[in-house]
């Protein structure tokens, strides 16, 4: 293992916003409640990209794909498109 690079290594802090996602994801399909469950998951991305705009590269692990930039970018990003997508969802019954 002395050869793979740090961040093959060490999986890092990615489980945090894996956590958090893992909980959004529940609070949408055994609660029923869309819009909260979409925004903890949406929290969790950007939770995300914080983390990788923080950590050094060495502490970064899982989180850790492209270059900087490119990743926080991608998270926020992809946090805004999954906040966007529950909040345009309407569940309520019609009567």
């Amino acid at each position: 293992m002395t050869g793979l690079p740090l961040r093959s290594r060490a999986l890092g802090l990615w489980f945090p916003p894996a956590a958090l996602l893992l909980v959004g994801w529940l609070v949408v399909v055994a609660a029923g409640r869309a819009l909260v469950g979409g925004i903890v998951m949406a929290s969790a991305f950007a939770l995300a990209g914080a983390l990788r705009a923080w950590l050094p590269e060495a502490r970064a692990g899982g989180l850790y794909v492209r270059s900087r930039r490119v990743d926080v970018a991608l998270y926020v990003v992809t946090a805004a498109i999954v906040l966007l997508a529950f909040v345009a969802v309407d569940l309520r019954p019609r009567g």
